[in-house]
């Protein structure tokens, strides 16, 4: 209780700022549930807890003895963390891995390599012994593990489940990466590739951008460079938000300040050749408040005989309806009657009018 007292003045002091985890008191199982109940009435915002609690003479945590932390985990939207190196053995595996001939740095950096994939035993024992079938609200966290190898311990643990007899996995409605899918979230820093490859098999949704500030392996003071480096090729903007501070907010049950709004613009011009006169051209504008759009407004000139809005084709673009602009083209399409004339027909033009427009929103992507 003191621990988690401390945790939640820590956290009103720093207005949120800082929002540390409680822990489970994992050696008694009616005053685990009753901290669960405690962490939440202090506004702590997750759990943090061993492991492997059968190391201490307790049932693990695939047996029926921990139903009730379950439980009121899942009731109270508290997620459960898991940090590498959480058990007596974990620590004891990290200094060991290492052959005696290594010298000390050496081993330091072996040994925590190894340690991130350590947690691939936490996220299978949780999966194979069915506590998420059992819990299907329960969110869980791989802790300073990493992204990278995750997809391919998913694929082992999927294919060694269709290794087994029907009645090994009767208990088990899903393949272990659909649980991972639904239940479980993961840190990453200093990956600076493979991040699209964990995004494709885990879904964006189930990644966090972490520093590890302090640590020495922490990415400062270029934390910022090895996340645009890792989310390069993430054109996606709700992905990368969700990704660098979204996910952890919305899995925590953290409130974020609304970001103010920006205002984003695009003039754009389509000629038959170099140095001619326009043919057409669009003025769009947008308030933008994180990805989402307000107030957009489109004006063409060059389709008819005097500028043309297109109000409906914006109503399109609202809310986060401008990441795809498809809606919005086919909207344009039926809305605005161009006037031909010498350069274009009406069809012409039109097609002409669906160009700009996509070309704009994309301006607006990369701005």
């Amino acid at each position: 209780e003191i621990y988690n007292d401390a945790m939640a003045e820590i956290q009103e002091q720093s207005g949120g700022r800082l929002v540390p985890m409680g822990v489970l008191p994992f050696w008694d199982i009616e005053l685990a549930v009753h901290e669960v109940g405690r962490m939440a009435q202090l506004g702590l915002h997750g759990i943090n807890t061993t492991s492997a609690p059968h190391e201490h003479g307790l049932p693990d945590l695939g047996s029926p003895h921990w139903d009730p932390v379950w439980e009121a985990a899942s009731d109270l939207g508290l997620p459960v963390n898991f940090h590498i190196g959480a058990s007596d053995s974990d620590m004891s595996w990290f200094g060991t891995v290492s052959w005696p001939s290594l010298n000390d740095e050496l081993k330091m950096g072996l040994g925590s390599s190894m340690l991130y994939i350590n947690n691939a035993a936490v996220i299978g024992n949780l999966i194979y012994s069915g506590v998420l079938e059992r819990f299907p609200a329960l969110q869980v966290v791989s802790v300073e593990s990493g992204a990278g190898w995750i997809p391919f311990v998913l694929q082992a643990l999927d294919y060694q489940v269709g290794e087994m007899t029907t009645a090994a996995v009767a208990h088990l409605s899903m393949a272990p990466s659909e649980y991972f899918r639904r239940q479980f979230h993961t840190c990453f820093w200093f990956e600076r590739r493979g991040i699209p490859e964990a995004i494709e098999v885990l879904g964006w949704e189930h990644l966090m951008f972490e520093t590890d500030y302090p640590h020495p392996t922490c990415t400062y003071p270029d934390g910022l460079a090895f996340a645009a480096d890792a989310l390069a090729q993430l054109d996606d903007p709700e992905a990368r938000q969700g990704i660098m501070g979204a996910n952890a907010a919305r899995l925590y049950h953290i409130a974020l300040p609304a970001p103010a709004p920006e205002t984003r613009f695009a003039f754009l011009e389509l000629s038959r050749r170099q140095g001619d006169y326009a043919l057409a051209g669009i003025a769009a504008s947008a308030s933008m408040s994180g990805v989402r759009a307000s107030d957009p407004r489109l004006v063409f000139f060059g389709i008819g005989t005097r500028p043309v809005e297109a109000p409906k084709a914006a109503q399109a673009l609202s809310g986060a309806g401008w990441k795809d602009s498809s809606a919005a083209i086919e909207a344009l399409g039926r809305e605005i009657e161009p006037a031909p004339d010498l350069h274009a027909g009406a069809a012409m033009k039109r097609q002409l009018a669906q160009v700009l427009l996509r070309r704009a929103v994309a301006q607006w992507a990369s701005a």
